[in-house]
């Protein structure tokens, strides 16, 4: 089941990659990279602007040398603009031309929530939510340890309603929106469960997420590291570092980091992951406009070299799957679960003059081995499906996440197990 967008909380979740250009946290880019407008920021000039930098800089070269693009650009630039509104809806109608979901328009208001999600740090209830492309339905998942997960929604439910106003049919923007306010605050969800129709009200709160959870549990081979990574948002990397430096003092002789339900996040991050455990080798290939090429490289920088099991499932995209395949390829890493999502898109952010901004595919990445994930994701090492009914007890039941009554976790343990004895 594959779904169109996604919010974390009412974070968008995307890509964000390499090189020249600096980006702050992969969100909001410094002087550099902003459009150089000596004028206002008319309506039209914010227009003039967008088709500027996708006709400089966007990958499908020969898409917007097309005549399609050709026809609508000149007939949006021959328009009058009377309202920033006007405008803005102008630039997403020719930005459909392009048939690229990653590459999007944000209204001021989106820009500063894009800015704020790369912390995981902002006042709503940690809901991630997704539209499922078949039904138009809107599919949940709380975060752990936020209001949306303690107040018991599942990642199994449909949302159907938002204080009352079916969701059916709405924008994911205007559902962030009913999703967010003040802290104290309540929100009423009405979901799905299986056949049941129920309403859950949820608290809003500052929502400071840890994109990081580790432990150490106890093995047949000894004490082992467990270290849940949710998103590669900007603290990723550090918290990812300490959690290998801690468990490394407790002596733990492999390790299990577990990838499912991570949709990415910043693709810089999970480079900088990927050489806390993997001394040499090739991370990653981006392919950019006109096929330029680049490659990024292991540093070493590992802070260990004791076996490791990656876990996995369709959820696994954009970031997370760059860091999965960097390990797995470079056979750092088994991979158990099931495929991954199957998303190498690269974007990156380009702030425009009146606090707007362009979210443009400039372009992809390739495993180690050059393998293109958009079309069929990572297979795993060994595969490991999850039985429908533990989904379920799963997706309400997080604190099981991770134990004995997680039947991937528990292959993967087995896995780790046999790559210690060798």
């Amino acid at each position: 089941m594959r779904k169109k967008a996604l919010i974390l909380g009412g974070i968008i979740a995307i890509s964000i990659l390499f090189p020249q250009q600096k980006l702050i946290s992969g969100v909001i880019p410094d002087s550099e990279q902003l459009v150089s407008l000596a004028y206002e920021p008319t309506p039209r000039k914010v227009v003039e602007a967008v088709l500027q930098l996708v006709e400089a800089e966007y990958v499908d070269v020969e898409l917007i040398r097309g005549k399609e693009w050709q026809t609508l650009r000149n007939r949006y630039l021959s328009q009058p603009y009377q309202s920033t509104e006007e405008a803005y809806a102008a630039i997403r109608a020719v930005l459909k031309v392009l048939k690229d979901p990653y590459t999007r328009f944000l209204d001021p208001q989106e820009s500063k929530d894009l800015y704020i999600s790369t912390s995981i740090e902002r006042v709503g209830i940690g809901l991630g939510v997704a539209i499922d492309n078949d039904t138009r339905q809107l599919t949940v998942s709380a975060i752990d340890n936020t209001p949306a997960q303690k107040a018991g929604i599942c990642s199994t439910d449909l949302l159907l309603k938002v204080d009352g106003q079916p969701t059916l049919g709405m924008e994911i923007t205007k559902v962030k929106d009913l999703l967010h306010g003040k802290p104290g605050t309540a929100v009423v969800l009405t979901v799905q469960r299986g056949q049941q129709l129920v309403d859950i009200r949820v608290e809003r709160a500052a929502i400071t997420g840890n994109p990081v959870r580790w432990n150490s549990q106890n093995s047949s081979r000894g004490k082992i590291g467990y270290i849940r990574l949710a998103i590669l948002s900007a603290a990723a990397v550090g918290e990812m570092r300490e959690a290998i430096s801690l468990l490394e003092q407790q002596a733990v002789v492999g390790y299990i980091v577990d990838l499912r339900e991570n949709k990415g996040g910043l693709l810089l991050q999970g480079m900088r992951i990927s050489r806390l455990w993997l001394n040499d080798g090739l991370i990653a290939t981006s392919i950019g406009r006109e096929g330029k090429s680049e490659h990024r490289k292991a540093t070493q920088t590992a802070l260990t070299q004791k076996p490791l099991v990656i876990l996995v499932d369709g959820d696994t995209a954009a970031a997370s799957e760059l860091l999965a395949g960097a390990l797995q390829e470079n056979q750092r890493a088994k991979l158990v679960g099931v495929r991954t999502f199957g998303a190498n898109t690269v974007q990156s952010i380009k702030a425009l003059p009146d606090g707007s901004a362009l979210v443009l595919t400039v372009a992809k990445w390739l495993t180690p081995k050059g393998f293109d994930i958009s079309r069929n994701g990572l297979t795993p090492d060994v595969s490991v499906p999850l039985p429908e009914t533990e989904r379920k007890v799963l997706s309400c039941q997080r604190d099981l996440i991770g134990t004995s009554a997680d039947s991937q976790y528990t292959k993967a343990l087995e896995v780790l197990n046999q790559l210690i004895q060798q």
